[in-house]
């Protein structure tokens, strides 16, 4: 997931990759989403802070209820025709004549020609007590009262800031509770088209791709990629040459054809010699890795959905991804998944520097979309055994893409000792997932193919993973920031026998177990056919 502040700004390079790779998302209409969002929060808020004016309000007059409106005279029990009162305070400019002989009868004319004791209520000095009805004139439900609560979502400006009350003083705990229960009436509305709004801004935002390297090839597909290097060189066969699958047969390394009847196509059975040459070639991966100082990890092969989503492969692989039903659980197609979301919703440390992890585990992939492709063997299967390295590092583009050039070497030293010709391509942006920033692909030679074939993907990924799992780290300045993720493969199996069996066929029908795989098989140097081994003396 991108920052939006970063959409923002690159809107037309992001449609363009988008496009490029095949995404479909319009950018301007998650900006306008994102806008109208905001608007209509805003709005919210600004009600939300005038119900809590109101509730205040009701308050205070509660704990007046006596004189609510009449805040100014709360000293007017005391009657003007009390002449034995010499000491009273509304009679201040006779305070030394109390007992005059000469005017007995006439106590009321004298100290009351300014009237000091009613200055505040010269509206209703008859009528004292009903200070809750005197500007009442119309009915509490009218729209003149009630005016701002009348607004319509769709008449209405999110941006407003005046939200008057027309005397809002004056009124009495009813009739501001009306005002209350009106504004909770418009809120209740306006925030279910937020909710509406945000869910559909949320769906845009989980669809725009991570922007890519600037030496990413232009590109529609992988008749795009551009060979970077090659190594080894190509076999040449003064016989015919065999593929894989009769490699199988002939060997007994595997059974297609039980796989299928037992579960359907793109299933296997690998048998005899097909299982140790299987788990051979996932441990010499695995002991490559950790002698470099990766962490290895035993993970689950069933995650919730929210995990896929975290590392980018939801929304867009659900079709490629299989379903417990019932649940909200599925079968992962690779260990990157748990990998990057063992650190989700945490705050990392770099105490010994970027973090290194590899897991050997069980894939599956559902394959939608490849119906006819490669369905002769063992290339394109529904479940397969994956060595996965996985690396977390600080927010930096040159660290990064020094580690994504260190994995890469990774997968092409296990291609060496293999002794397996391959060549190193650049991915082109109509060839890379929604979440790669830069992508090389490793492809290695197929006889029986008369091709290369890709065996291994190594990514970097900036932040795009880390946003969406909310992996973040403290920098020495003590500010938080998005983690850089990268991934590879180190071996995956069944494929990577198509290549091992077909270039090391020999004449007789032989195959070649180089050395670096034979201390994981005995000190085995070749399979006879018809499934008989030499081992070395």
């Amino acid at each position: 997931m991108l920052d939006i502040q970063y959409i923002k700004q690159h809107p037309e390079q992001l449609q363009r990759i988008a496009d490029k790779k095949h995404i479909q998302v319009s950018i301007e209409e998650l900006l306008t989403q994102y806008k109208s969002r905001n608007q209509l929060m805003q709005h919210i808020e600004q009600l939300r802070q005038q119900r809590n004016q109101l509730t205040r309000q009701i308050g205070t007059k509660l704990k007046a209820p006596d004189t609510p409106d009449t805040p100014d005279t709360p000293d007017t029990p005391d009657t003007p025709d009390t002449p034995d009162t010499p000491d009273t305070p509304d009679t201040p400019d006779t305070p030394d004549t109390p007992d005059t002989p000469d005017t007995p009868d006439t106590p009321d004319t004298p100290d009351t020609p300014d009237t000091p004791d009613t200055p505040d209520t010269p509206d209703t000095p008859d009528t004292p007590d009903t200070p809750d009805t005197p500007d009442t004139p119309d009915t509490p439900d009218t729209p003149d009262t009630l005016r701002l609560l009348k607004m319509e979502p769709d008449n209405v400006n999110p941006l407003r800031t005046d939200l008057p009350i027309k005397n809002k003083h004056d009124l009495n705990p009813d009739q501001l509770r009306v005002k209350v229960k009106e504004i909770n009436r418009q809120l209740q509305h306006l925030e279910q088209q937020a909710d509406s709004i945000q869910h559909h801004y949320q769906t845009l935002l989980q669809l725009v791709p991570n922007y890519v390297s600037p030496d990413t090839p232009d590109g529609q597909s992988d008749e795009d990629n551009i060979v970077l290097r090659q190594h080894g060189t190509l076999p040449t066969f003064d016989y015919k040459v065999k593929d894989h699958v009769e490699l199988g047969e002939l060997h007994q390394l595997f059974d297609t054809t039980r796989g299928v009847k037992v579960s359907g196509s793109r299933n296997y059975y690998l048998t005899g010699m097909g299982v140790l040459l299987h788990r051979a070639v996932q441990q010499l991966a695995f002991d490559l890795l950790m002698a470099k100082g990766y962490t290895p990890l035993e993970v689950p092969m069933m995650v919730r959905s929210a995990a896929l989503q975290n590392t980018g492969f939801f929304p867009l692989g659900v079709d490629q991804t299989f379903k417990i039903e019932n649940e909200d659980h599925w079968l992962t197609g690779t260990s990157e998944v748990a990998l990057v979301s063992y650190y989700q919703n945490e705050i990392i440390d770099w105490k010994s520097g970027p973090i290194k992890l590899a897991a050997a585990s069980q894939s599956f992939r559902s394959e939608v979309g490849s119906a006819g492709k490669d369905v002769r063997g063992l290339y394109r299967v529904h479940q397969f055994a994956k060595v996965e390295q996985v690396i977390l590092c600080e927010a930096n583009a040159e660290l990064s893409s020094q580690i994504h050039e260190e994995i890469t070497a990774n997968a092409e030293e296990l291609l060496q000792l293999l002794e397996l010709p391959y060549q190193v391509v650049a991915v082109c942006i109509g060839d890379m997932s929604q979440k790669t920033y830069k992508q090389y692909d490793i492809e290695t030679w197929m006889p029986g193919r008369q091709a290369y074939g890709e065996t291994h993907s190594s990514s970097n990924l900036h932040d795009f993973q880390a946003r969406r799992a909310n992996i973040r780290y403290r920098t020495a300045e003590g500010e938080l920031k998005y983690c850089h993720t990268l991934n590879n493969t180190a071996v995956a199996s069944p494929r990577i026998l198509i290549p091992l069996l077909e270039n090391h066929q020999q004449e007789d029908g032989s195959i070649y177990i180089p050395v670096a795989l034979r201390p994981y098989l005995n000190q085995f140097q070749k399979l006879e056919a018809p499934n008989t081994i030499v081992t070395t003396d």
